[in-house]
């Protein structure tokens, strides 16, 4: 079974993300999934990283962050990285910018990157991966759409219905701890700030009739806050499997 590592905003925390990293390396296998029949040969369990969005700002070092995460995607292609509000805001000013859009330059190459090796959200048959939320109003996801795009990167509400009955997986809204509300995780606990730590969230997708039964027990439990201090694991058929913090 392949597992999807989502890590919410990094806000140029690099030694946190450093820390995390390693933590996930000891528990998953990060490069390709084997062939079926090779499988045996794995000590761990295959996971694809996907980044939430806002890599950037008010931590201690952007550029730093952007280097080391070209330098995993370099070594696991699969990884998936997705625009954040700071990132469309940089892209739009041409410039670094802090909250205010305020700060200066980044190097030559990093808006390309930026650009080129982003993408607005990540979707599976049972999940959504994105920084905010789409509007209940958005029935199908186009990637081609810039309102959308820009939308869905600064919705600080989420949908706790879920999107067209997918869980959902964002960032974007910092808090003290992970928390589902409805269908909607929200996983930003503040990297950047002096009482916050930056975390992963391992899901698993569900199958046709997991989701189903999933979604009945989020009706029943419609709010839940996870802990980051102590190893977590959920047995399925929910998707959220395990929380990994950085320190």
């Amino acid at each position: 079974m392949s597992y999807f590592i989502a890590i919410p905003d990094v806000q140029g925390e690099i030694s946190q993300l450093e820390s995390l990293i390693a933590r996930i390396e000891e528990r998953y296998e990060l490069g390709p999934t084997l062939p079926a029949n090779e499988t045996h040969k794995a000590h761990k369990p295959h996971a694809q990283l996907i980044f939430l969005g806002d890599l950037i700002d008010r931590g201690e070092d952007s550029d730093a962050t952007l280097d080391y995460v070209r330098a995993l995607k370099r070594r696991w292609p699969h990884t998936q990285l997705i625009w954040g509000n700071h990132e469309l805001q940089t892209l739009a000013l041409g410039r670094g910018s802090d909250e205010r859009g305020l700060t200066t330059p980044l190097r030559p190459g990093v808006l390309e990157f930026l650009r080129d090796e982003f993408v607005p959200w990540v979707e599976t048959p049972s999940l959504l991966f994105c920084h905010g939320s789409p509007s209940a109003c958005d029935v199908e996801l186009d990637p081609g759409d810039e309102r959308l795009i820009s939308q869905i990167a600064c919705n600080y509400a989420g949908l706790a219905e879920g999107w067209r009955g997918k869980f959902i997986v964002r960032g974007h809204t910092a808090g003290t701890h992970p928390v589902r509300m409805g269908l909607t995780y929200f996983l930003d606990c503040n990297a950047a700030d002096h009482e916050g730590v930056l975390i992963a969230a391992v899901f698993r997708g569900l199958t046709s009739a997991e989701i189903v039964d999933a979604r009945l027990w989020a009706e029943q439990e419609p709010r839940e806050s996870f802990s980051y201090e102590l190893g977590l694991w959920i047995e399925s058929p929910w998707p959220l499997c395990e929380i990994i913090a950085s320190r």
